[in-house]
C-alpha cells in the first residue's frame, strides 16, 4: 500500500503561518563579554557592541579605528 505524500485532506487546509526568521546581529554581539566592532574599507568605525562602547567609553562611530584603538594619526602599518 502505498501513502499519498502531499495530499490535502479534502476540505481542510492548514492555516498555520510559519514564525518569521529574522536574524539580529546586534542582539548576538551584544551578549558577548568581548569588544566587537566593524570597520569599512578606509578604515572608519561602522559598528561597535554595547562591551566596546563601555569599555571605550563613549560611541566611536565614524572615527578612525587607528586613532580610538591605537591613538595613531595614521592607518596602522
Amino acid at each position: 500500500m502505498r501513502k499519498s505524500v502531499g495530499r490535502e485532506t479534502a476540505g481542510k487546509r492548514s492555516t498555520k503561518i510559519a514564525p518569521q526568521k529574522t536574524f539580529d546581529a546586534d542582539a548576538l554581539l551584544n551578549t558577548m563579554g568581548g569588544m566587537a566592532f566593524v570597520a569599512s574599507p578606509d578604515y572608519r568605525i561602522e559598528y561597535t557592541n554595547e562591551a566596546s562602547r563601555r569599555k571605550i567609553g563613549r560611541d566611536v562611530t565614524g572615527k578612525p579605528c587607528f586613532k580610538v584603538f591605537h591613538g595613531l594619526e595614521e592607518r596602522c602599518p
